[in-house]
């Protein structure tokens, strides 16, 4: 078994698609895969909040690449035989988006320090997107600002480089965030005049190659600002589609720019807010109407008024405004039934003085159509499927209801 450390050739260069290693190791490893190491490797294993490299060995496929100590082991769907030497191929088209955000998450942690000496606190890197965790709070055009300085710095194209610094060079050296508790040589990921970090990742030799960067959202976060990051492609197809949405918003409301259809989605949220209260004011009278009905209605029996009706073109919130009114009704019991969509709503009401609490009543109507419910003494409420003969089994809640109180 080998034991030496793994050549990491992604360290001095990270467009290197592929190289010959020697199989030092294969293990059997969980879910059926094998653990497989080899002299020298381009696969980056996840680590610094970088994702791992994919790609083939031989003929196999790598699904992950973790590190152990000094050693990176390929976890592939095949064994491969140890002592043979091995094409090891990267994606590179997932390695060259995951140096862009990376590179991009370094620039930006920089300009947000230097703007407003927000520190980066935490990063994560996936392949949908990305996120920084600032230590301080920033508003939209703090981050707006910052956005703008990051993408003229990409224009400028500065130089990326990456190098293990000896202690003497190290002492000139300011990092961005302090370095601390690593064993062994130092890598530094320098953006010439920009940015000096600590880190292990793979990087684009220059920051054009970031393409842009773009903040696709911010929260606050444990006394700071979460923000949420895409650089390159990604920052493209993003765009594309935010584009064509708003193509078809524009379409859809005649408007002749962004601005105009915000303007135009604006006014069409108003009016429907606006309607909505109409619509609610016009429900309460009809409600109002529909229980003034029911209590004319009402049977009169040992002393109560009993409510019961199956309500037509009724809706959740009307039903229960109409449940409202009907439970303020002295000496009253009420139950209503109202038939919605594929289901059968109930409620059922009750004023103190009745012999039968709301709850009873609701129980008998799960019981009766086969529903499922319940409440207090004063309210309750349940539904059920629809099913042929529901109207008959509800006269069956109205025949109990009198029993109850006969």
């Amino acid at each position: 078994m080998m034991t030496l450390p793994t050549l990491k050739l992604y360290d001095s260069d990270p467009y290197l698609k592929s190289c010959d290693g020697v199989v030092g190791s294969c293990e059997k490893y969980k879910d059926g895969l094998f653990k497989i190491e080899l002299d020298q490797t381009v696969f980056f294993p996840e680590s610094g909040g970088q994702p791992c490299d994919l790609g083939k060995i031989a003929d196999t496929r790598v699904t992950d690449v973790i590190i152990e100590g000094d050693v990176i082991y390929h976890i592939c769907e095949k064994a491969v035989e140890v002592g043979k030497t091995v094409k090891a191929e990267i994606d590179f088209s997932r390695r060259f988006d995951l140096m862009q955000q990376h590179t991009g998450e370094h620039l930006l942690s920089a300009v947000f320090l230097k703007l407003f000496g927000a520190n980066n606190v935490g990063f994560h890197l996936n392949m949908t997107g990305g996120t920084i965790d600032f230590d301080k709070v920033l508003d939209p055009d703090d981050i707006f600002r910052a956005e703008n300085e990051a993408n003229r710095l990409i224009y400028e194209d500065p130089s990326v480089r990456t190098f293990y610094p000896t202690a003497k060079e190290l002492k000139s050296i300011t990092p961005r965030k302090k370095v601390s508790n690593i064993d062994g040589d130092i890598r530094i990921v320098e953006i010439d005049g920009v940015d000096v970090s600590a880190c292990c990742g793979t990087h684009c030799s220059s920051l054009s190659q970031v393409g842009i960067a773009k903040i696709t959202h911010s929260q606050k976060y444990k006394g700071g600002m979460r923000l949420s990051f895409l650089c390159g492609m990604r920052a493209f197809r993003d765009y594309s589609e935010k584009d064509r949405a708003m193509s078809s918003l524009c379409v859809l409301f005649s408007a002749k720019s962004a601005e105009d259809a915000v303007i135009a989605v604006r006014k069409t949220c108003s009016d429907n807010e606006a309607l909505h209260h109409k619509i609610a004011s016009i429900g309460l009278t009809l409600s109002e109407m529909t229980a003034r009905s029911l209590l004319s209605g009402a049977e009169h029996l040992s002393g109560m008024n009993v409510v019961f009706g199956i309500v037509p073109d009724l809706s959740h919130d009307s039903g229960k405004a109409l449940m409202r009114i009907l439970s303020e009704s002295k000496n009253t019991i009420s139950c209503i039934l109202f038939e919605s969509g594929d289901k059968v709503f109930y409620y059922s009401a009750c004023d103190k003085s009745s012999p039968i609490p709301a709850k009873n009543i609701c129980l008998a109507a799960n019981d009766f159509l086969g529903g499922k419910g319940g409440g207090n003494a004063s309210f309750a409420q349940g539904s059920a499927p629809v099913r042929p003969g529901w109207r008959d089994a509800a006269a069956a809640i109205k025949d109990f209801i009198i029993r109850s109180i006969s």
